[in-house]
């Protein structure tokens, strides 16, 4: 069953006609059921939405058959359009799974279960027992014939459809990392990760293997402790930790990376200014806040001075790994030279909104936000507050689609309170901004 939002999006975007389908888990379920899928529940993970073209929907599978979840997705097109007839070959991949691709032209949609993506094609050869062991060694550089009939079990970690998958690799009694992507993030992403330095608590986990025609990059698996579940530690212990973190990330920002591209302030602005109009149609009762908000962040990037330093780009508490004093930053696809408040915004406005979901006090993220910026500073770096107001800002600006996106039902009310929070922090001065973080 639809929520009220949901129906509303529905009927100001009647030209996907299978939107009302996908939004649906309920509406999905009896569609898979009636294509043969034996699917007990269907649950929408996440979603990617451009209005009047396409809708891409990602779904968790359960059955009685097995214990363990399956994953496909289902993408709607206009109805008749010819990107439909490219998911009618996916199934000749890799004819012995158990699931098909499935394509109805009258509704505009396609549905591929994984390893069947558009976009991953070597998702088939990770998955395909016939070709797994070699795809595996050609990967870790390890000789076939001494692995032959080891076993090999695949976890998936995150899949965003069409874009990226990551999973753990167990071979024998070794794990490792594998990521595939799409297109051209796999240059972006493999020229990330090379020449990172480990420093005095900045750990690196370096690339070990590649594939430029599969398009996947390893990693040796870090068994290191999450830093997320921590933040739930006494106050006292969180600014320790997080002392820690802005030290990893100062000597991340001092290293010289200069064949990293560069994302620059204006280009940040030209960012925002294009998802404004998306959320202003996503949700027209809060188009005048979006506005306003949204171009007083334009506004505050454009005054700023230009700083460059190696930043990570997505820099929040689950992409971070810690061993005692030591720290592993994970996942650098998005990183690029930029302004350093690129990342310190992004960390605390990943804290605000851990606090406006109900999952952060707010004495933990005090805690957690002080030490962030003191171990940054005492590292010799210098925090502006201006641009760490105006990054923290557009770091949370950034994040509105994402209660719609991970299906959130109540997702307005939601949006509306990051607005909220992003107007308190546009709202204080230079005073508010020190290490204190006073809350407005």
């Amino acid at each position: 069953m639809l929520h009220a939002p949901d129906l509303a999006l529905v009927e100001r975007d009647r030209r996907l006609s299978s939107l009302t389908t996908l939004l649906d888990d309920q509406a999905m379920l009896a569609l898979l059921q009636k294509q043969g899928y034996p699917v007990q529940r269907v649950t929408s993970t996440y979603l990617r939405y451009k209005p009047h073209t396409n809708c891409l929907v990602a779904y968790t599978l359960q059955s009685q058959a097995s214990e363990q979840a399956s994953y496909c997705y289902a993408k709607a097109h206009l109805p008749g359009s010819k990107k439909l007839t490219k998911y009618r070959h996916l199934g000749q991949r890799y004819a012995n799974s158990e699931l098909l691709p499935v394509v109805l032209e009258e509704l505009g949609l396609a549905i591929a279960p994984l390893p069947f993506d558009r976009q991953l094609k070597s998702l088939t050869r990770l998955f395909n027992p016939a070709t797994q062991l070699q795809l595996c060694c050609q990967l870790l550089a390890l000789d076939e014939r001494t692995l032959e009939g080891a076993a090999i079990a695949l976890t998936t970690l995150n899949y965003k459809p069409e874009r990226r998958y990551v999973c753990r690799v167990q071979l024998g009694d070794q794990n490792w990392v594998f990521k595939v992507y799409a297109g051209d993030h796999y240059d972006t992403a493999q020229r990330n990760s090379r020449h990172l330095q480990s420093g005095t608590v900045l750990q690196m986990s370096p690339q070990v293997g590649c594939s430029d025609r599969d398009q996947i990059l390893a990693f040796p698996w870090v068994d290191d402790q999450p830093l997320e579940p921590m933040l739930q530690a006494e106050p006292c212990t969180v600014q320790h930790t997080l002392r820690q973190v802005g030290v990893a990330l100062a000597e991340l920002h001092r290293q010289h990376l200069q064949h990293w591209q560069s994302v620059s302030c204006v280009m940040e602005a030209s960012a925002i200014k294009a998802l404004m109009s998306d959320l202003a149609y996503l949700q027209p009762s809060l188009t005048d806040n979006i506005e306003i908000l949204g171009q007083a962040i334009v506004d505050g990037l454009m005054q700023l001075p230009q700083q460059w330093r190696s930043t990570h780009g997505d820099f929040k508490p689950d992409q971070v790994l810690f061993k005692g004093d030591r720290l592993t930053l994970l996942d650098f696809d998005r990183a690029a030279q930029g302004h350093p408040a690129r990342d310190l915004g992004s960390f605390l406005a990943q804290l605000d909104y851990q606090h406006l979901r109900g999952s952060l006090d707010d004495h933990r993220r005090h805690a957690a936000a002080t030490g962030f910026l003191e171990g940054y500073v005492a590292h010799g770096e210098v925090v502006d507050p201006k641009a760490l107001r105006v990054y923290r800002a557009l770091s949370l600006f950034k994040l509105l689609p994402e209660p719609f996106r991970y299906r959130a039902p109540d997702w307005p009310k939601k949006m509306q309170k990051l607005l909220d929070q992003i107007d308190a922090i546009l709202q204080r001065s230079d005073s508010d901004d020190g290490l204190d973080l006073r809350e407005a």
